[in-house]
């Protein structure tokens, strides 16, 4: 039973993570302002918004107007949902949980937008950074983003911002 309400917070909060990847880049309210079709702007009864259950049951369509809903929805509250479990089980690492949140997350907006927001990768590696030991490897691929930022280095300055990051959890001395 625990299982079940932990794979169900999870999918909820990969449907409010779906909310960021739609609102940030349009400027819009990540808390303020309901949800509503993109296609026919009805907005959506509570019976549209029940994580998986509610993509699965509509067929992946508005109930209102029919147009199609991007299938990257129901990944990310399925995800979400798996990274939880995962977690709650203790099979991943705190870092490893937050790494691959985050690496959701960036993923839906770089599938999105093909960039990601800073601010969002800035959260994320600053609550590394306040939990987590600081080493120099870290530095070093805060010194590439920078340098990727200002010269074509043909590798993107937030592909050097996820490895900092990474760099947190992951290690090949281990």
């Amino acid at each position: 039973m625990d299982i079940l309400f932990i794979f169900v917070i999870g999918s909820i909060f990969g449907s409010f993570f779906g909310l960021i990847v739609d609102r940030i880049p349009l400027r819009k309210s990540i808390i303020f302002g309901r949800s509503h079709c993109d296609s026919c702007q009805q907005l959506l009864a509570y019976r549209d918004l029940i994580p998986i259950f509610s993509q699965i049951s509509s067929g992946s369509h508005c109930r209102y107007c029919k147009s199609k809903i991007p299938y990257l929805y129901v990944f990310l509250e399925f995800s979400s949902a798996l990274i939880f479990v995962l977690a709650w089980v203790n099979y991943l690492k705190p870092s490893q949980f937050l790494l691959i949140i985050l690496s959701l997350i960036l993923s839906a907006f770089d599938y999105r937008q093909h960039s990601f927001p800073f601010v969002i990768w800035f959260i994320f590696a600053l609550s590394f950074i306040l939990i987590f030991p600081l080493s120099p490897l870290f530095y070093f691929w805060l010194i590439l983003a920078v340098l990727a930022e200002k010269f074509n280095l043909r590798v993107g300055s937030g592909d050097f911002l996820w490895f900092f990051t990474a760099s947190f959890s992951l290690t090949f001395l281990n």
